[in-house]
């Protein structure tokens, strides 16, 4: 090849491609297969799906979906499982794929988002499944391994700075951390203002919306926190819309956040509860940011922001 007459490393060919939130359904897959690619380059590809039609408890058909593409050449498949977790509450979610290539065994993830707690339950029975089946495959003397979107992060760093959890009352350690003087001082700014604006948090209210799609003419509730800005008193509308009251109160929670028994608790129940997911000071950095936005008026820069995070004064 031209790589190797010039003395590089060529591209090596993909074999397997693992994707993950199709989002299809498996009829749709079926009757247009492809344009789904679900037969693609002339057949040279074997395709194999798991998808959501609709029977996972409280999931419309259509969402998340995962896709292993194979190189008929290269690879033959030998076994292929839509429902690998041998549990259709966690299958149907057509989140898990499993296909057998001889050599290994391959599992095609896309792990469930705790969604701030509320299916936390359901995530971690969802990987306690995923380990026991790859156990199996490792029971029968099988090399496994595991691809995909697994919606974990083992430290705050792995996640983006305005997606991580931070605790507000490390805003003046980070003022005095940071170099730059106009970092310095935004964030002088945030923690003089943060003591009032957690106690406008505190008191905050929930309150539904009506919205109208005006395509159809359907109208939905949907809630979101109310809380009075530190110095006018005027009721702020806070985003963002939720459909529920419960997790809209979860997002400006100053006290702690936990989980029980699958059921959320909010303030100083959190710490009696199986899992902390937010210990009492911290939020949400995009919350922390709009808070302090809407209810004080202090607006801390972008970079300014992520030099407080990598000074490690925010983390939980």
């Amino acid at each position: 090849t031209k790589a190797r007459r010039r003395g590089e490393t060529p591209p090596r060919r993909r074999r397997r491609r693992c994707l993950q939130e199709v989002k299809l359904t498996s009829k749709s897959v079926e009757d247009d297969a492809r344009f789904h690619c679900a037969s693609a380059d002339g057949d040279k590809w074997e395709t194999f799906w798991s998808c959501n039609d609709g029977r996972a408890e409280g999931q419309r058909a259509g969402l998340n979906g995962v896709a292993t593409f194979c190189r008929r050449a290269d690879f033959r498949v030998r076994r292929a499982s839509a429902k690998p977790l041998g549990d259709p509450e966690l299958d149907d979610e057509g989140r898990c794929l499993m296909t057998d290539h001889g050599a290994f065994v391959l599992f095609n993830a896309y792990v469930p988002n705790a969604s701030g707690g509320r299916r936390l339950d359901f995530k971690l029975r969802w990987l306690a499944a995923l380990r026991a089946a790859m156990a199996r495959e490792r029971a029968a003397g099988r090399k496994v391994v595991l691809a995909g979107d697994l919606n974990t992060v083992a430290d705050p760093c792995d996640r983006h700075h305005f997606h991580r959890s931070v605790v507000a009352s490390g805003l003046s350690e980070a003022a005095d951390a940071v170099g730059d003087a106009s970092h310095k001082a935004a964030l002088a700014r945030a923690a003089a203002a943060w003591p009032a604006v957690r106690a406008a948090l505190a008191a905050r209210t929930v309150a539904p919306d009506t919205t109208t799609k005006p395509s159809t003419g359907e109208t939905f509730s949907k809630f979101r926190c109310r809380a009075r800005h530190v110095e006018s008193g005027a009721v702020v509308a806070l985003p963002p819309y939720e459909l529920s009251e419960e997790a809209a109160r979860t997002w400006y929670e100053v006290d702690g956040v936990g989980i029980d028994a699958g059921a959320l608790a909010l303030g100083p129940a959190a710490a009696d509860c199986d899992y902390l997911l937010r210990r009492p000071g911290a939020l949400a950095a995009e919350r922390l940011l709009d808070a302090l936005d809407k209810l004080a008026g202090v607006k801390v820069p972008a970079e300014a922001f992520r030099a407080a995070c990598a000074s490690g004064a925010l983390d939980p």
